[in-house]
């Protein structure tokens, strides 16, 4: 039997099971969540990095004014906090955030050898999971970029228990028959590891400088198409999906995913854009920036709230649904960071290395010290 790949805005099959769930209902408390809203306003120097003050908090808040951000946390924030709260408390310990390595395929992290010596240690110094970026080129044409493909498979063969994965593959440049190949047999050769992240991707040269459209409407039409597919080759079954962009005609691929239904999906977004937030509510995780994203800046936890906000009006809630998140943090006052943001929803923090934190050696003795002390 075949499985026909539903086009975008049509929920197949293979999909439905990622959409479906109980609406649930939130109790409101308008006044109490304008206070936490206030609270954290005044707390907002408190997102603190080792012994010093966030400088991106500041900036965030300079830019902003005080109370439409806390009129954002009261209406879109604290029904979630509330949520997130309340499980805590009922389990008797605190929420479950796994913690993970980033790492970018460029410059001097541009050596598949040394992204498969950092995967490796992460590993072995506690980490939950290795992501590597995903570029083609990069914005100084004299640095090297290493295919994340190659180093990831090189850290699945080295490695047993890290979560994987490309965070984010610029999907709509790539041929989605090849990176179903590629990521099925990544997952298994890693055991069932795999997760794969999909965007638009940051930089039009990667796209135009190969004759690909580099507009955003585009890739977000080829994107669609593409992840469709790409769920519907991992089934194993016959596909057949005639789109725009995207053709399998009557296909059949092997190996499957080791993982039970198949491997998970996180799509990228960037706030305030909406977009990107309701196609990740139809996968299985998100990865939000935001508009003033830079290297090594993490939106506030009230910006997190407010973009899963977003993406629970469009599932019907988070349960089952990741949240990652780039960030820097140190050992030792990093638990208390990472934990703003577990109020809100976070399930995987991901520790940000790269050039503008000290480069590789950085990154090893980052590694080495291991994840937030829990």
């Amino acid at each position: 039997m075949a499985v026909v790949a539903e086009p975008v805005g049509v929920v197949s099959g293979l999909q439905l099971d990622l959409v479906q769930g109980p609406q649930r209902a939130v109790q409101e408390r308008p006044a109490a969540q304008r206070a936490r809203a206030e609270a954290d306003l005044a707390r907002a120097d408190g997102v603190v990095e080792g012994d010093g003050v966030c400088p991106f908090a500041r900036r965030e808040l300079a830019r902003r004014d005080a109370l439409a951000v806390a009129a954002e946390w009261a209406r879109a924030c604290g029904p979630l906090v509330w949520i997130a709260e309340a499980a805590a408390d009922t389990a008797g310990r605190p929420m479950n955030v796994s913690y993970a390595v980033g790492l970018p395929n460029v410059g001097e992290f541009g050596d598949p050898r040394v992204l498969a010596e950092l995967g490796v240690a992460a590993e072995e110094h506690g980490w939950d999971g290795v992501f590597v970026w995903d570029h083609l080129l990069y914005h100084d044409p004299g640095w090297p970029v290493a295919n994340p493909t190659v180093a990831l498979a090189a850290i699945a063969a080295r490695t047993s228990r890290v979560r994987l994965g490309p965070l984010m593959t610029a999907l709509p440049r790539r041929r989605v028959q090849v990176v179903a190949r590629e990521i099925a047999s990544l997952d298994v050769l890693a055991g069932g590891r795999m997760v794969f992240g999909a965007g638009l991707g940051s930089m039009d040269a990667e796209y135009a400088a190969f004759g690909e459209a580099a507009s955003l409407r585009e890739r977000a039409a080829r994107l669609d198409e593409s992840l469709a597919v790409l769920a519907a080759l991992w089934s194993g079954r016959q596909v057949r999906f005639h789109g725009r962009h995207v053709l399998a005609d009557g296909v059949r691929m092997l190996p499957v995913s080791v993982q039970a239904r198949r491997v998970p999906v996180w799509c990228a977004g960037r706030w305030p854009v909406t977009a990107g937030f309701r196609r990740a509510a139809r996968w299985d995780g998100v990865m939000p920036t935001h508009a003033a994203y830079g290297l090594g800046a993490t939106m506030l936890p009230a910006t997190l709230a407010a973009i899963l906000g977003v993406v629970a009006s469009e599932r019907g809630g988070l349960a089952g649904f990741d949240v990652a998140l780039e960030g820097r943090t140190t050992p030792a006052g990093g638990a208390g960071v990472v934990a703003a943001y577990a109020r809100v929803g976070l399930t995987w923090w991901v520790e940000a290395m790269g050039w503008w934190r000290g480069g590789v050696a950085e990154a090893r003795s980052r590694i080495a010290a291991g994840p937030p002390l829990r």
